[in-house]
């Protein structure tokens, strides 16, 4: 592959490529909230849904009933704890909406 000088690419980035020392990647949260501590919120939300939901598929298939009732169990816990982590989320986001605010403040 070459550049657009017609030189070949070596894949190491130099300074003045765009890119910014210490700068995170682009993800799909980014540039969505302004506040880093929403971000990772929502970030380890969407991590323990997903999760959540794809051991939730292995429920039925497991080779003794116990060790099944436990992945269930393991599974609603995940799903529990995104939805604590959202609820946070959305009250740092957005305050006035929180179910913690006093009705008449804000």
């Amino acid at each position: 592959m070459t550049d657009g000088n017609g030189e070949q690419e070596t894949g190491n980035r130099g300074p003045g490529d765009g890119w910014i020392a210490g700068a995170r990647p682009s993800t799909a949260t980014s540039g969505v909230v302004d506040n880093p501590l929403v971000e990772s919120l929502l970030r380890l939300a969407d991590d323990r849904l997903v999760l959540g939901h794809r051991l939730s598929e292995w429920c039925g298939h497991g080779p003794i009933l116990e060790e099944d009732i436990a992945l269930a169990n393991i599974a609603l816990d995940l799903v529990g704890q995104a939805s604590m982590l959202l609820k946070l989320a959305g009250g740092r986001r957005f305050p006035s909406h929180s179910p913690h605010t006093p009705r008449g403040t804000l």
